[in-house]
């Protein structure tokens, strides 16, 4: 009789989490595993959806919790992309100071039953220092770094072949939509087949209204920008291959996953050099990149929704963005480079048999 594989119960269905399930090591498979309702739900509170739900499950071995803490009796592991969001709660909805948050995370995380804190990137790696340096030394044993894994899709041909489609794809603002737009319309002056096509929330990030009321209007009244909403099972299937040069000048990022998703689709990228995206693209090799750790903007920028945007960074990200789109798009051979490249990136650093490879390592050492 075959050995029972070991089960992984993965407690949150985020892309990242979705994409390595498909490829489980050699002796394990898989699960998403729904949360059980607890008393602490009400004590423990937080505006991210799935902060420290409860979960047990008497077939699971290992949970696996892949963006927030979970709560559980059993053995489980923690993969975030950075260490912040662990202490994003408080207690029956009222906030509490960072110190006490960090120690009430830590007792957890110092239990027996918590094993390892797998960090997606260095530069999340680095969070456990730079946020959380109070924390007991000893948690720090239990931690490595995993990077995410990507399958590569093949390249099909596109179906419109006399326009050049710059995508953008995530949280308008946040993600620099609105330099993006700013630079598309002075490069509509120089060329007249490029599309922009923006796959995001429709209603955009921002509580200006001023903002707010600026780009909708530019998006509505240009006939060469469609902005819409779509799953992801479309977005994989119509929009990463249609396109030819994917955009994201990101203003604040916890790892960059569509931007690995538009590398393997062989999508010449251009991002901002930021958080663990220089991990993920070989600057003017495998991607381009924009320098923004230079401006107070970025360095102090927290949170989600963009209420304002300084004006000598408004111009410097359309400049930037200006100058290395108009080198993709009249650079033909530049592009091809940079979607080998891209797709070799991902092979030799992202690919799913490296990822299930160190993960069996890891439920290895945990569970036998």
């Amino acid at each position: 009789m075959l050995k029972k594989n070991k089960l992984i119960g993965i407690t949150e269905g985020h892309g990242i989490s979705k994409e390595y399930v498909n490829f489980p090591p050699q002796g394990y498979e898989y699960k998403f595993i729904d949360r059980k309702p607890h008393f602490l739900d009400r004590v423990i509170t937080s505006s991210a959806k799935g902060f420290f739900r409860y979960f047990e499950d008497p077939e699971v071995d290992l949970f696996e919790a892949p963006i927030f803490p979970a709560h559980t009796k059993q053995n489980w592991i923690y993969t975030p992309a950075e260490f912040s969001g662990t202490a994003n709660f408080g207690l029956f909805g009222l906030p509490l100071p960072k110190k006490i948050r960090l120690k009430v995370i830590e007792k957890f995380l110092n239990r027996d039953n918590f094993k390892k804190i797998i960090f997606k990137s260095q530069a999340g790696l680095k969070t456990l220092s730079t946020y959380a340096a109070q924390l007991d030394m000893d948690l720090r044993t239990k931690c490595e770094v995993v990077n995410p894994c990507i399958n590569l899709p093949e390249l099909q041909p596109r179906k419109d072949k006399d326009n050049l489609v710059i995508l953008f794809v995530g949280d308008f603002f946040r993600k620099g939509g609105a330099n993006v737009v700013d630079a598309f319309e002075q490069l509509q002056t120089r060329h007249n087949n490029i599309r922009l096509q923006i796959i995001g929330n429709t209603q955009l990030d921002t509580h200006n209204q001023k903002l707010h009321s600026k780009y909708q209007k530019k998006i509505t009244d240009n006939p060469n920008i469609i902005h819409t909403k779509v799953t992801r099972p479309k977005l994989f299937k119509d929009i990463y291959p249609n396109a030819d040069i994917f955009v994201s000048p990101t203003y604040q990022e916890t790892f960059g996953f569509a931007i690995l998703e538009a590398m393997a689709f062989g999508l010449p990228v251009l991002s901002t050099a930021h958080f663990a995206i220089p991990e993920i693209i070989e600057e003017n090799k495998s991607g381009l990149l924009i320098q923004t750790d230079q401006f107070d903007f970025i360095k102090q920028f927290k949170g989600y929704h963009v209420e304002y945007i300084p004006n000598n960074f408004h111009q410097y990200m359309n400049e930037q963005i200006y100058e290395k789109l108009e080198q993709l798009i009249v650079n033909e051979t530049l592009r091809k480079s940079l979607t080998q490249q891209a797709r070799l990136r991902c092979q030799e650093k992202f690919s799913p048999e490296i990822r299930a490879n160190k993960m069996k390592v890891i439920y290895d050492d945990i569970l036998n």
